[in-house]
């Protein structure tokens, strides 16, 4: 009816003003100390205005539900303010009065409710949410506590109602809470083991009918999830499926070994359901839906505590289900690996979490062979799977960290074999460089478990993979593992140092063979000319691809010069300097290598940057590629390690020869970069090399680039100093 009459208005500010009273009454000190302290008739007065003020919060709540609903522009200020606030003041009303009641009273008006036959949702839904509160307060370890758990079969009763409609899952939802807060405050945190099993056993009954609702909201879910053109209503089944997973994960801490007869039935539609929320969250269709995004992203992260919980828990039982879990829709999903918004982190968070969990407390034996399997299905469809293949590695790598030695030998053909997929694995340019570091990483784990007599076969297995060197024989097959096998060799050359020097000795003609088909290639481009435009690009890309393990080999050889350096450099002057030659001898020619602009290179600038940089610049002269391999810093590590006049003058010959170039600047620039690179690392010991150096010095201080002039001054400068003398006598 309209309220638009003085005596409808008075009766709005009567009400209002009854229900601060009676929330200022709850408040005051005298009145608490009578309600905790009230027995007999006076106890039921309090039950008595507690069951009031739980109608009228239910009736004020629909009430003004009702009124919002309605779109009438005549609705007066006052009316407006009463439904606004009244709702609110019977809240606090309530929450205050529950907090008095003793806890005996309070469960008893509870379980009234939960018992009234056709009881109103709403009332049920802030009854669990009563409930949830008080139980949060309790001491765990008091009498008192142990009440709470005679609730907990009501509290079941509410999650097992199948009434079908929406209204009824949100009562199934606040119940899930309910016990979910009841687990964790009563079992959890009392720190009492003999508690807790005692306790746990009133939990059993919700976690099976807990089970029962999660295989029919996950088969909802995988449906709603499958189909196309998800809406937010759809996505709503899934909150539920969040509830009752979050519930389990603090159940499963509770009981559990009292949950394996229950665990198929728990983790095959969790996994199942986990995958279609990982399938649906990588379309493109759920960008810029807001709603539907959170939801999913909230089921991920409840489903993967659960299993967190499982694995926390009940590690040695997770075995039989390891193959669906690291499925490359399940867990090594992308989308449980992004932090791109704030919902995406603590799904991330969470998700590194149950990695450790499974890297740490599922035995490794049986972890290892099913990750090393599932890398290889990762990795099935052409040019995808990589950054789900990355996440099983980057598991897979953690179980061989923690692994025994005794333990390793069955398993190191299978880490092997996966490592080889990824090696032999072609795509994305910037994925498939982050998957070949990541498969790098977990070879290196494996090695850093051998002795040095096990890596010697290990690194002729790979070297047989990789197969023989032939220039007449260059297929994209052949240049991939080439630059795989490099690359690899580089990481062990960084991380093993001096130790890895003799597995290098057994591909020293296969190092030279590579320099000198670069060298070929770089320095002596083939005149010829192709009539077809489209032949002479295909065969440029070719080309191109098959000196991409040149960098990788430049970096693997630069980390042994300096080890060898750091033992003396007994390794590089081995047979009486041949080894040095071999190697200097193709290395320097590369400082007049033409570099051609679509060779691939690893640079650490960013995209604009690396750009704006040439392959020449890059390869040669070390700009952006200090980390990755080039060929100026590689001499600077071969000059270190040869130690003495007797092979550092060939070195400076092919620098001098750079320097020398008429034609290229760039050529100039890499020999004297190269030059001042030796001379500040080498110091004192250099310097009987320096009166050849001096006439293409002193040319060079005349150079058109003023860079070039200011290297060249600057060799002069470090020559004086280490001389201690002038040359400015030598050079005019």
């Amino acid at each position: 009816e309209h309220y638009g009459t003085e005596k409808q208005k008075s009766l709005l500010r009567l009400t209002l003003n009854i229900l601060a009273t009676v929330e200022a009454c709850l408040s005051s000190p005298a009145v608490k100390k009578v309600i905790r302290s009230n027995k007999g008739t006076e106890a039921n007065q309090c039950l008595q205005l507690w069951q009031e003020l739980m109608q009228m919060w239910t009736v004020a709540g629909l009430s003004r539900s009702a009124q919002t609903n309605k779109s009438d522009q005549n609705t007066f200020a006052l009316l407006k303010e009463f439904w606004e606030t009244a709702p609110t003041v019977v809240g606090n009303c309530l929450d205050l009065i529950q907090r008095l009641l003793p806890v005996s009273h309070f469960l008893a008006a509870l379980t009234s409710l939960m018992h009234e036959e056709d009881g109103n949702e709403a009332l049920l839904v802030r009854s669990s949410q009563l409930l949830s509160g008080r139980v949060s307060e309790i001491d765990p370890n008091s009498a008192e506590a142990s009440l709470f758990l005679e609730i907990v079969p009501n509290l079941v009763d509410l999650i097992s109602e199948a009434a079908g409609s929406r209204r009824a899952a949100v009562v199934q939802q606040a119940a899930l809470l309910a016990i979910e807060k009841l687990a964790h405050s009563l079992c959890l945190k009392s720190g009492d083991e003999k508690m807790l099993k005692s306790r746990s056993s009133y939990f059993t009954l919700a976690m099976e009918r807990v089970t029962v609702l999660l295989n029919i909201q996950a088969k909802k879910v995988v449906e709603v999830m499958q189909k196309e053109g998800a809406t937010t209503s759809d996505i709503s089944e899934s909150q539920l499926l969040s509830t009752a997973a979050l519930c389990a994960s603090t159940l499963i801490s509770v009981l559990k070994t009292r949950c394996l007869p229950l665990l198929s039935k728990l983790l095959t539609p969790l996994i199942s359901s986990l995958s279609s929320a990982n399938s649906f969250l990588g379309k493109q269709e759920t960008q810029g839906k807001d709603h539907i995004y959170q939801s999913a992203k909230l089921l991920q992260l409840s489903i993967v505590r659960t299993l967190l919980s499982v694995v926390e828990n009940l590690s040695q039982f997770v075995v039989p289900f390891l193959d669906m879990l690291l499925l490359p829709a399940g867990l090594p999903s992308p989308s449980l690996r992004q932090s791109a918004s704030e919902d995406d982190v603590p799904v991330l968070r969470m998700t590194e979490r149950l990695d450790d969990a499974l890297a740490k407390r599922t035995p490794a034996r049986q972890l290892i062979p099913v990750a090393c399997k599932a890398v290889a299905q990762c990795l099935k469809g052409e040019g995808s799977g990589c950054e789900e293949a990355q996440a099983v590695l980057s598991l897979l790598k953690s179980s061989i960290q923690g692994i025994s030695k005794s333990e390793l030998s069955p398993v190191v053909g299978k880490i092997l074999n996966a490592v080889v997929t990824v090696f032999s694995f072609s795509g994305d340019e910037d994925k498939s460089a982050n998957l070949q570091l990541s498969a790098n990483e977990t070879l290196l784990a494996l090695v850093m478990k051998l002795s040095e007599a096990q890596l010697r076969p290990l690194y002729a297995r790979l070297r047989e993979w990789r197969g023989e060197f032939s220039e007449e024989n260059q297929t994209k097959t052949t240049y991939v593992r080439r630059h795989a096998f490099w690359s690899l060799s580089a990481a062990l050359s960084i991380e093993l140092r001096s130790i890895f020097l003799p597995c290098l000795s057994s591909v020293l003609d296969d190092i030279v063979s590579e320099l000198e088909f670069a060298a070929s290639k770089l320095c002596n481009p083939t005149s010829a000319k192709i009539r077809n435009a489209g032949r002479k690009r295909q065969k440029l890309e070719v080309e191109n691809e098959s000196l991409k393990p040149l960098q990788p080999l430049l970096l693997c050889l630069e980390s042994a010069f300096k080890a060898d350096a750091h033992e003396g450099g007994g390794w590089i002057r081995g047979n009486d300097g041949k080894r040095y030659n071999m190697i200097l001898e193709p290395l320097g020619k590369l400082l007049q290598a033409k570099i051609p602009h679509g060779i691939p290179l690893q640079t650490s600038v960013g995209t604009k940057e690396a750009s704006s940089i040439s392959s020449y610049e890059k390869l040669v002269q070390g700009t952006g590629t200090v980390d990755h391999g080039n060929v100026v810093g590689c001499l600077a590590a071969l000059a270190t390690a040869a130690g003495n006049e007797q092979f550092w003058k060939p070195l400076n010959h092919s620098l001098l020869d750079a320097c020398s170039n008429e034609e290229r600047a760039e050529v100039r620039k890499a020999g004297i970069s190269g030059l001042l690179s030796v001379i500040q690392t080498l110091g004192e010991e250099y310097m009987v090399l320096l009166p050849e150096c001096l006439p293409i010095l002193s040319e060079l201080l005349e150079d058109e680039d003023e860079e070039i002039a200011a290297l060249a001054k600057e060799c002069i400068t470090q020559g004086e100093e280490l001389l201690g003398e002038s040359l400015e006598d030598a050079i005019s």
